[in-house]
């Protein structure tokens, strides 16, 4: 796995989704919610999450950056937050009535937004060449340790 680039992982428990995606579905609930609630546009809490967590997650991880920021900074901010936070136990009704409607996203050119083939087959290509470049950046912060 390691001469390929990934970062193999052990999974001490098993468990319904395993790390990556339990944690990717907790941010999409709430990434849902939001959009629901009118509280942003979808471009705008894509924005939010690549401009912000997800530019440092790519280098640190949720419970470094807790320690980073302190531990009684994030007791504050879990005590003001979570209470608020959707506790949804199923998909948000948005996806479930697109999916009815036929709008599955990129594949069917609708879903939250809409999509022209070329629009989609060149969006995943600056996606899939930005991954390489940090794929390539983190290796060499790597070798530098």
């Amino acid at each position: 796995m390691r001469k390929i680039g990934k970062s193999p992982i052990l999974l001490k428990k098993e468990i319904a989704g395993f790390i990556a995606n339990r944690l990717q579905t907790a941010l999409m609930r709430e990434a849902f919610y939001l959009l629901k609630e009118g509280v942003a546009t979808a471009e705008d809490i894509d924005t939010a999450i690549t401009a912000g967590p997800g530019f440092r997650w790519a280098f640190t991880g949720p419970i470094e950056i807790a320690d980073f920021g302190g531990l009684d900074t994030w007791q504050r901010v879990f005590d003001n937050v979570a209470p608020e936070l959707d506790q949804s136990k199923q998909a948000p009704i948005i996806i479930r009535d697109l999916v009815e409607k036929g709008k599955l996203g990129a594949k069917s050119g609708e879903g939250i937004f809409t999509y022209e083939e070329s629009t989609v087959s060149q969006k995943i290509n600056e996606r899939d060449r930005n991954f390489i470049k940090l794929g390539k950046l983190k290796r060499e912060k790597e070798e530098v340790l």
